[in-house]
């Protein structure tokens, strides 16, 4: 918990000045890029995503390469450093110019404290000046949204596949990058991933991950064979197959857990900045459960400028648009209210 407030928002905006400004050395009061679509400039960026953050992360650096980057002149290359630790040492190694560390990156993460030491050192850019106070201000994040990522992660792992025909390779390739993976199978005689860790043909925190994955994914099959009693009774919420009673707990019995997800849902679209703890007050439905379903409305309320698909347990998307209706009135007389009392 300490760990995750000491994480500032991540600052995907860290630009690094000394490449910056190398970018013109005839004058030093040039402080920007000119693009140009033939000549593109290219951006490292530097992270610590894996799994579904890396896929979602990964699909969009690949659509802003073959839209806006191309138009532009700007093409970015993602790299995972592993975890964060393994990020904050490559980059504390870059800024040190230790022996065998890599250049620093164009843009990377960190916590905030890392951050303010580098900066203390000349070395970062606040890049808040070039996003809009709506921008800076944004109210949906969908990468919080363990929905939404999944999706993405699964779409991510089938094109792995497909690439490699291989699940081993396709989980490694979805740790380290598709491109890690066919230049470490160019290099090695047997394509397969035993023999790319054998050789060390891949980073070390891919070799760990595919194991890893498979170990958790038998803990949650074989939950039961391991005497994982809770694993077993969360994975049942997932799957209506399965028999709770075979634990030793009955969930039958228990009072429902409102911070565990649901599994089928109704949507509704919602166009108006309305509040999630208005709207489950109006529904009298448990508030974190409203909270979990949406998880990407970063200030916990739906955005004023644009539609946003509201989440709900199924069988509720009635009851939500009467109660978006009556929210709606009452905000619309508060206002009439406040029109009257100015004009008299």
């Amino acid at each position: 918990m300490m760990r995750n407030k000491r994480m500032a928002s991540v600052m995907a905006g860290v630009l690094s000045l000394s490449l910056l400004a190398g970018c013109d050395h005839n004058s030093a009061e040039n402080d920007t890029v000119r693009l140009d679509p033939n000549n593109p400039v290219s951006l490292t960026v530097w992270h610590y995503y894996n799994g579904a953050q890396q896929a979602a992360f990964d699909e969009l650096v690949e659509e802003f390469n073959a839209t806006t980057g191309k138009e532009t002149g700007i093409y970015v290359e993602g790299y995972s450093q592993g975890s964060v630790a393994d990020l904050e040492k490559a980059v504390s190694d870059s800024v040190a110019e230790k022996v065998g560390a890599q250049e620093m990156p164009d843009l990377f993460s960190t916590y905030a404290d890392t951050a303010y030491a580098i900066q203390q050192q000349g070395k970062l850019a606040d890049l808040s000046a070039y996003f809009t106070e709506d921008e800076l201000s944004e109210y949906v994040d969908e990468r919080r949204d363990p929905w939404i990522s999944t999706d993405s992660a699964l779409k991510k792992l089938k094109e792995n596949y497909s690439l490699f025909n291989d699940w081993l390779l396709a989980l490694a390739a979805y740790n380290c990058g598709s491109g890690a993976i066919m230049r470490a199978l160019e290099n090695s005689e047997e394509k397969n991933f035993s023999s790319l860790c054998r050789q060390e043909l891949i980073p070390m925190h891919a070799r760990q991950y595919v194991p890893n994955f498979l170990k958790i994914a038998d803990l949650i099959e074989n939950a039961l064979f391991y005497e994982e009693t809770k694993i077993y009774e969360a994975s049942c919420i997932f799957d209506t197959t399965c028999n709770a009673a075979d634990s030793s707990t009955n969930l039958s019995e228990k009072e429902p857990d409102p911070t565990f997800f649901y599994y089928d849902f109704d949507y509704v679209t919602v166009a108006a900045n309305i509040s999630l703890k208005s709207l489950a007050k109006e529904l009298r439905l448990d508030y974190q459960i409203l909270k979990n379903l949406n998880l990407s409305l970063v200030k916990e309320q739906t955005p004023p400028d644009r539609k946003y698909r509201l989440r709900l347990p199924a069988g509720m998307a009635l009851s939500c648009k009467d109660a978006l209706f009556a929210i709606n009135n009452r905000q619309k007389n508060t206002e009439n209210k406040k029109e009257n009392l100015n004009s008299n």
